[in-house]
C-alpha cells in the first residue's frame, strides 16, 4: 500500500513474507486483523517512510510490527503470540531507521519490542507491555532513544535491556515489574550515554 492509501477493517493473511506492507506518508493501515506470516524473518506489518499502523490485531506471526523509519508510527495496536524463534518472535521491532511505538499492548511474543536503531531517534512511550517470553525492551544498538511512560511487566529475563546506546537515551517515567531478572539492565557500553 503507498502513496495516499488507507487499508481499514481488513484480514491480511500470506505467505509471502509480510501480511501487509505499507510505505510513504499519508498511508494507513486501521483496525485490521493481520496473522499467519510464520516464516523465518515474516512479519505481520511493514512500514515504511512515514506509514502508519493503528487499531490493529497482529498476531500468530514470526514477528508483529517492523517498524523501518523515524517517522512511521505504530499506535494503538494490539500485538501478541508472535512468537518465531531465534532471531524471531518480535512484537514490534525498530529498525535502522528509527521509528515511534506509541500507547500499544504488546504480550505474549518472545521479547515485546526490538529496537536496534544506529543512529536514528526512537520513541517507545506509553505502552503497555507484558507476559513477553525473554524480554520486555531489548534496545541492541540505538541513538537517541526515548522510553517513557510505559508499563512493563516481565515474569522472567529484563523488564527494559539497554546496549549500545551511542546518541544519548532518556528511560523516564516507566511502572517496571519482574519476577526473575533485572527490571533495567544498561550493559557497560551504553552507561556514559544514558
Amino acid at each position: 500500500i503507498a502513496d495516499s492509501a488507507v487499508f481499514a477493517n481488513g484480514v491480511a493473511y500470506s505467505a509471502d513474507g509480510y501480511g501487509i506492507r505499507a510505505y510513504n506518508q499519508n498511508v494507513a493501515l486501521r483496525n485490521n486483523e493481520v496473522y499467519g506470516q510464520t516464516g523465518f524473518g515474516d512479519f505481520g506489518v511493514l512500514l515504511y517512510w512515514g506509514a502508519i499502523a493503528e487499531g490493529n490485531a497482529i498476531s500468530g506471526n514470526a514477528n508483529g510490527i517492523y517498524v523501518h523509519s523515524s517517522d512511521s508510527i505504530a499506535r494503538e495496536n494490539r500485538i501478541f503470540a508472535n512468537t518465531g524463534t531465534g532471531d524471531n518472535g518480535y512484537g514490534v521491532y525498530v529498525g535502522i531507521y528509527g521509528g515511534q511505538v506509541l500507547r500499544n499492548q504488546i504480550y505474549s511474543n518472545r521479547i515485546g519490542i526490538g529496537v536496534s536503531s544506529s543512529n536514528n531517534p526512537t520513541t517507545v512511550e506509553g505502552n503497555l507491555i507484558y507476559a513477553n517470553a525473554e524480554r520486555g525492551v531489548s534496545v541492541i544498538a540505538a541513538g537517541a532513544m526515548r522510553i517513557v511512560g510505559n508499563t512493563i511487566q516481565q515474569p522472567v529475563g529484563d523488564a527494559v535491556l539497554l546496549s549500545n546506546v551511542v546518541g544519548g537515551a532518556t528511560v523516564r517515567n516507566n511502572i517496571l515489574a519482574g519476577e526473575a531478572g533485572n527490571l533495567l539492565n544498561v550493559a557497560a557500553n551504553a552507561q556514559a550515554n544514558i
